[in-house]
Parts: structure tokens; sequence; C-alpha cells
């Protein structure tokens, strides 16, 4: 049979030729002497004579192995990289807290500016105390400041006078800058300037002079003013 595998001797179908009744042997036993159930086994029997068929053992079917469909390309993925593990600090040194000293207390003085230096020049009457030139100075037999003030506030020096040659304000000294300039405040009997080394001029009312140092002027009743150097002091 097709389909089951190659056949084995086993397997083979035997056909055997049929017998007929006349060429049974004359000693068998007539019909009419026999039984039903020996004519149906008789039958039975030629049947048996006639054809043998041996079924072989049921095998099971033969499967063919099945191929896999074949799986389309794919893009090939590259495998997943473990990260590597992080980097473990080394475990901080703690070191000991230093002691903490007492707090230091602390005093603070005001810093105090140095004084500036006064440069000023000076004077002095009849060979008397010496007077700064730091702000005007009006010098008179009753000397008082002018009505309608004009800058600093001058110095008062009064000087005694007799004959009243002298006037009530008779002379201003003041210093600019470097420079000490005398002025007649129209005077009655005017004022004679004798520069050191030189010739006494005499000023009229009104008029102003630059002078030095070692100057003598002469305001009447013998009252002598004179001109010091250049000094230094300290502020207050």
């Amino acid at each position: 049979m097709t389909g089951l595998g190659p056949e084995t001797p086993d397997e083979e179908t035997l056909i055997r030729p049929r017998v007929s009744p006349k060429e049974k042997s004359p000693t068998e036993t007539s019909p009419t002497e026999t039984s039903p159930t020996e004519t149906t086994d008789a039958a039975d029997s030629s049947i048996d004579a006639d054809t043998v068929i041996r079924v072989p053992p049921p095998t099971a079917p033969t499967r063919h192995a099945q191929t896999p469909p074949a799986q389309p390309p794919h893009a090939q993925t590259p495998p997943a990289q473990t990260p590597p593990a992080p980097a473990t600090a080394p475990p901080a040194l703690v070191e000991p807290a230093e002691p903490v000293a007492p707090p230091i207390e602390e005093v603070l003085y005001p810093l105090t500016p140095p004084r500036e230096r006064v440069f000023a020049y000076g004077f002095r009457v009849n060979n008397g105390r010496a007077v700064s030139l730091e702000s005007p100075v009006l010098i008179g037999r009753a000397p008082t400041p002018p009505r309608i003030p004009t800058g600093e506030r001058p110095v008062l020096a009064r000087v005694e006078s007799p004959n009243k040659e002298v006037s009530g304000t008779h002379l201003e000294l003041r210093q600019h800058g470097a420079l000490v300039i005398a002025t007649d405040l129209r005077s009655t009997n005017g004022t004679t300037v004798t520069p050191p080394g030189r010739g006494t001029q005499k000023l009229r009312q009104g008029e102003s002079v630059v002078v030095q140092p070692g100057t003598v002027i002469d305001i009447g009743d013998s009252n002598v003013v004179e001109i010091l150097p250049l000094q230094s002091r300290e502020s207050d």
C-alpha cells in the first residue's frame, strides 16, 4: 500500500487459487451429511483457503519535519552595555575640632588726624608781645571793625596816644598768601614805612604797600610797628 512507507516481506498479500467443489476429495463428507454449523465453517474455510491477507501492525504516519518560515532580517541591536559602577569616594577623614579660644575684646580707638601746620607772619608794637597775622589786624587809638563786614573778623590792637597823633583806626595789616600788606586807613597824621636797608616812605591816606619782615612802620606818638618773619605752629 502506498503512503505507509516501504513494503516488507511480512506485509505482502498472498493470493491463493480457488479450489472448486469438484476438485474436492471424494472422501470428504457430502453436503447431506453435514450440519448447518459445519456448512458455515466450511464456507469460512473456503474463504480462508482462497485469500489470506496479512494486515501489518498499525504504525504512526510519518511526519516530515517542518521547516520554520524564514524570518525577515532585522537590524541587529547591539547588546546593552552595563554602565560601570560609580566610583566610590573614599571616606572623608573627620579631624577633631580644635578648641575655640575665647573671644578677644577689641577696643577701637578713633584715628586722630594730624594737626595742620599754620604758617603766618607776625608783628609787635613797641617791642611788645608778638601777634600772628593769621587774621587781619586793625591798629589805632580806639580801633573799631568796619560797619560792613568784609571776610574774616579782624583783630583789634589798641595803642596809647597822649597827643592824639594816632587816629582811632589808623593802620591795617593783612597777610595775603606769602605777602604782608600795610594799608593807611585815612589817618589824620599819616603813616611812614621804613623797609630794612632802605629809606623811609610816607603813605598817603588810603594807600597800601607790601612790606617784608624787618620793616618798621611809624604811626605817631612814638608808636612803632615791626613786621616779624614767617612762623609756623600747629592749628587748634
